[in-house]
């Protein structure tokens, strides 16, 4: 991951956006991590993927 910028959205939301240099390390990580502390932080995740279009 690289290029990350954090941004609050509300009190109660936060937006992370980053650059995933190996989609399927990270996919691992956080299948491991998210659900150690998502429960305790009261948190909801969710992973959004955007790609660039061709304009034609």
């Amino acid at each position: 991951m690289k290029d990350d910028l954090v941004g609050k959205v509300n009190e109660n939301t936060a937006m992370i956006k980053a650059t995933i240099t190996d989609p399927e390390k990270m996919e691992k990580v956080m299948s491991e991590r998210i659900p150690e502390i998502a429960p305790k932080l009261g948190l909801d995740h969710e992973i959004y993927t955007l790609s660039k279009m061709n304009n034609e």
